[in-house]
């Protein structure tokens, strides 16, 4: 374990006490929950949430390594132990009155996963990755297109209220892999810190500044967050593939919607909107033709 500010990114380990001289985020971070490996971090969270006692908001949950991490749409994450940031926040609501009044719907979820995308982006970008951009809904990618990270939002009752109000953000970001570390199927599409800047990192001054942005963003009117959502969405103005309940459409991404809703306009001209979806964006060369499955 090593408490310096300039942590060795090849025998760096995350701990409460290494990771306490590098958090300037106030909230986020307060209650640390450090694993060298766990089931899945998320899990964790849950089990937290789902007990009488409520967590405090902004308890953080992170791991070395997860032997059964998930991404959305029921996905595994890979990453061998100490390469990747593999971590859960405990976020309670934000303020149902205020957001509602400015057209974000809170029990979507739209809010947090605003929120937590658009820091992680914000965190690769200071350190050093311009280019990073928000794929629909909150994938964060390099310019080159390839992921750089995932994130999984969600929604969870807590017994100690009665009400949907704990959100559980799960975050994965691709640290200090190189590109022989990904299985080959992941290759063509997977990045990392290292492989973006050519070197390796501090995982805990990246996890720091990310916890930092994402404060930043909660703390964000809904309008002006979702602005900042939207400036950096990779996927409008994109050709997309969308597969959605054994449906398979294309289309041209139009524009987001408060709400969270991507709006594409299909082939025929007709204007859809998806609240959840998986997406695949086009290269300019795919034909974005409608069909079904």
């Amino acid at each position: 374990m090593s408490n310096s500010r300039n942590p060795n990114p090849k025998t760096e380990e995350i701990t409460e006490d290494a990771l306490r001289p590098f958090l300037t985020a106030t909230r986020l971070g307060r209650v640390v929950h450090a694993f060298k490996e766990c089931e899945s971090t998320n899990l964790f969270a849950r089990r937290l949430v789902e007990s009488e006692r409520r967590p405090e908001h902004g308890t953080l949950i992170v791991a070395d390594h997860q032997r059964a991490g998930r991404g959305r749409h029921a996905r595994g994450w890979c990453a061998l132990p100490g390469q990747a940031l593999l971590f859960t926040l405990i976020l309670h609501a934000p303020q149902r009155q205020r957001d509602e009044e400015e057209g974000v719907d809170p029990t979507r979820g739209s809010a947090v996963t605003m929120a937590v995308s658009v820091g992680v982006a914000r965190a690769l970008r200071r350190e050093g990755i311009e280019g990073a951009a928000i794929k629909w809904p909150n994938d964060v990618l390099a310019s080159s297109g390839r992921k750089l990270c995932g994130i999984l939002i969600e929604q969870i009752a807590s017994p100690a209220r009665g009400r949907d109000d704990v959100f559980v953000a799960g975050v994965g970001i691709n640290v200090n892999q190189t590109a022989g570390d990904f299985p080959s199927e992941l290759c063509p599409i997977a990045s990392s810190i290292r492989i973006e800047l050519g070197k390796a990192v501090s995982r805990l001054a990246i996890l720091a500044r990310v916890l930092e942005e994402i404060e930043k963003c909660l703390d964000t009117s809904p309008e002006a967050l979702f602005r900042a959502w939207e400036r950096l969405s990779s996927t409008v103005g994109k050709s997309v593939r969308i597969r959605q309940g054994g449906r398979v459409l294309a289309g041209t991404a139009q524009h987001l919607e408060p709400d969270g809703r991507l709006v594409v306009r299909m082939p025929s001209g007709d204007v859809r909107s998806f609240h959840s979806a998986e997406i695949e964006e086009l290269r300019t060369d795919e034909r974005t033709t409608e069909s079904t499955s």
